[in-house]
């Protein structure tokens, strides 16, 4: 759906294809989830990043 004027979105596309989404109205809380997922991949590599209210590709998801 939609995201709110304001917002972001983490989109986490795991190692076994699963998606899954969430989003925040900070950007920090939002980078800090991508980052998060990006870290915490098990069995292979998961994609994270976090997106503005008009789609557009604002963090890359990085492992720590």
């Amino acid at each position: 759906g939609p995201i709110a004027a304001g917002a972001f979105r983490a989109v986490v596309v795991e190692a076994d294809g699963r998606v899954t989404r969430k989003d925040f109205g900070d950007l920090d809380f939002a980078r800090q989830y991508a980052d998060d997922a990006a870290s915490e991949a098990e069995g292979g590599i998961v994609l994270a990043y976090v997106v503005d209210e008009a789609l557009r590709v604002v963090h890359r998801g990085r492992h720590y």
